[in-house]
């Protein structure tokens, strides 16, 4: 894991790198005349069957992503139904007697997405504002966890595994969610006083509406109350037999 960051980061900073190098005229991407640089860095260095190119590469990787994003989100709706968590866990939950795949998840976490986007078509600035708003729920989520790592140190939590950070836990920890708040004010904080307050808080609305909607479900529903499974990491007593066997559990 610590190979894929070096190698991912340092590929990353590389290409950022050749991409501003590479820009033909830096006083109009300032001014902002150039307002796609990166198409105009590709045009002028590979011509417009080598831009073509390159957007068939990135094509691919977005739809890459995409099923990514929909598998994950489908394990998390199964997930939750499981454990009877949300509305619908009984269909959710369902797994395919041929593929044992959660197929009712699969659809949900494909047509949700897809309605928002047609619903782009007509409500052009609350879907930007949608999507803006979920780069920020990027962190958010990532901070969540660095922010329950922290409490759990507080308590005595003292992670296993062979990677150990030692006395700069503490530290990274501490560090890792300063950036992560801050990158969240960063992004969420507005910049457009011109436009309507809805547009220009539009972020912090949108989040401020998902956290009172997450309240008022868990208060009125409780719904961390109506499963049954352990808390922390999964036990293989609740795993079938087969999958123990499979596993070397047995």
């Amino acid at each position: 894991m610590r190979m894929t960051i070096y190698i991912g980061g340092f590929a990353a900073m590389l290409v950022c790198l050749a991409f501003v190098l590479a820009v033909p005229d830096m006083n109009a991407v300032f001014s902002g005349k150039d307002t796609d640089p990166v198409v105009t860095v590709l045009n002028s260095a590979m011509g417009p069957i080598g831009l073509r190119a390159v957007i068939a590469v990135v094509m691919v990787s977005f739809f890459s992503c995409l099923i990514s994003l929909e598998a994950a989100t489908s394990r998390l709706l199964f997930s939750y139904g499981r454990d009877r968590m949300i509305f619908g866990s009984e269909r959710l939950s369902t797994l395919s007697p041929h593929t044992r795949v959660p197929v009712n998840a699969l659809l949900f976490a494909g047509i949700v997405p897809a309605f928002i986007a047609v619903a782009g078509l007509f409500l052009e600035k609350m879907i930007q504002t949608i999507v803006v708003s979920s780069a920020a729920g990027i962190y958010i989520a990532f901070q969540m966890i660095v922010l329950a790592a922290l409490i759990a140190r507080a308590k005595g939590w003292k992670p296993r595994g062979a990677f150990r950070l030692g006395i700069w836990a503490w530290p990274v920890n501490l560090a890792a969610l300063t950036y992560g708040i801050l990158a969240i004010i960063n992004m969420t904080w507005p910049r457009s006083p011109q436009d309507p307050w809805y547009s220009n808080y539009g972020m912090i609305v949108v989040w401020v509406a998902i956290f009172v909607i997450g309240v008022f479900y868990a208060a009125l529903f409780r719904p961390y109350d109506h499963g049954d499974a352990p808390a922390g990491d999964a036990h293989l007593a609740h795993l079938d037999a087969p999958l123990r066997s499979e596993i070397g559990a047995d």
